[in-house]
C-alpha cells in the first residue's frame, strides 16, 4: 500500500529527488519520528491560539481602546511622549506575554504525550498475529528517511460483533512545508483502506473525540479557526471514504 503525491521540492536532473512514500509502519526508528510529529503538531497549536487571540476583531478593540485610555491620561504635552511610548511598549508586552500563556497548556499536553511512550500503541514486528487487533496502525509518509506525515488509526475489536465496526484516527498531520501537497489525504487514503482490509469493507472511520490535537483552550467566541480546522478535516475524511469505496465498486464492475 503506498500513494505519491507530488513533492514539494526539487532536486538537480542528475539526481532525482526522493519519492514521497506512504504506507504502514512498524519499525522503532520511524515509530519514532512519527511520534515525534504528532507532539511537535500539539505545540503549533499554540501559536494558532495566539493567532487567533491577536487578530480577533474584539481582542483588537479593547487594545485600541486601552492604548486609547492610557494615552488619553498620560499624554499632556511634548515632553510626555518618551513616557507614553514607554508605557504603550510595556502594556504591549504584558498582553503579548498574557497571550502567549493562554495556549501554554498545549506545551504541557505536547509534553504528556511526548512522555508517553506507548501512546503509539503500534505493533512490533514478529508481535503474535492475534493481538493486532488492539494494536495502533501507524501510517506514514515517508520523504527519503524522514518521516513527513503520519496518521494513527485504533482499529475496532472483532470480537464484539458491531455489524459495522468504528476505527478512530487518534492522531493526524503533516509537516508544514508539506502541507498542501496532496500528503494528508494520501495518509486518509491509505488509513481508509487499510481499515478495509482488516476489519471489513463495512467498517467506518472516524475521528477519535480524544485524537492528538482535541485540545481547545479558547472559548467558542475566539475557536473559530480549530473548528474550522475540525470541519475540514471531517469533510476530507468524508471524502476519501466516498473515494475508497467508489474505486471498490468500480474494480468490482470490471
Amino acid at each position: 500500500m503506498s500513494t505519491n503525491p507530488t513533492s514539494p521540492t526539487s532536486s538537480s536532473p542528475s539526481t532525482p529527488p526522493p519519492r514521497l512514500i506512504t504506507t504502514r509502519t512498524t519499525t522503532p526508528q520511524n515509530l519514532l519520528l512519527a511520534h515525534r510529529l504528532i507532539t511537535d503538531s500539539i505545540a503549533q497549536q499554540r501559536q494558532l491560539t495566539s493567532q487567533a487571540l491577536i487578530y480577533h476583531p474584539l481582542i483588537l478593540a479593547l487594545y485600541v481602546l486601552l492604548l486609547g485610555g492610557i494615552t488619553q491620561a498620560l499624554y499632556r504635552s511634548r515632553s510626555d511622549v518618551p513616557v507614553l511610548i514607554t508605557t504603550l511598549a510595556g502594556v504591549t508586552m504584558i498582553c503579548l506575554v498574557a497571550v502567549r500563556q493562554v495556549g501554554s497548556p498545549y506545551i504541557f499536553r505536547a509534553e504528556s504525550v511526548g512522555r508517553e511512550r506507548r501512546w503509539l500503541n503500534a505493533g512490533e514486528e514478529g508481535r503474535d498475529r492475534q493481538r493486532e487487533e488492539e494494536d495502533d496502525v501507524v501510517i506514514v509518509t515517508m520523504y527519503g528517511d524522514t518521516v513527513v506525515g503520519v496518521v494513527v488509526v485504533r482499529l475496532p475489536s472483532l470480537s464484539t460483533g458491531e455489524a459495522r465496526p468504528t476505527a478512530y484516527i487518534r492522531a493526524w498531520t503533516v509537516l508544514l512545508r508539506y502541507r498542501r501537497c496532496g500528503v494528508g489525504e494520501a495518509l486518509l487514503v491509505a488509513a481508509v483502506e487499510e481499515v478495509k482490509r482488516r476489519v471489513g469493507q463495512r467498517a467506518t472511520v472516524d475521528f477519535d473525540r480524544e485524537h492528538a490535537n482535541s485540545l481547545h483552550v479558547l472559548p467558542s467566541l475566539f475557536d473559530g479557526p480549530f473548528e474550522r480546522r475540525e470541519m475540514l478535516g471531517r469533510r476530507m475524511l468524508e471524502k476519501v471514504v466516498r473515494k475508497v469505496a467508489e474505486r471498490k465498486e468500480g474494480g468490482e464492475l470490471r
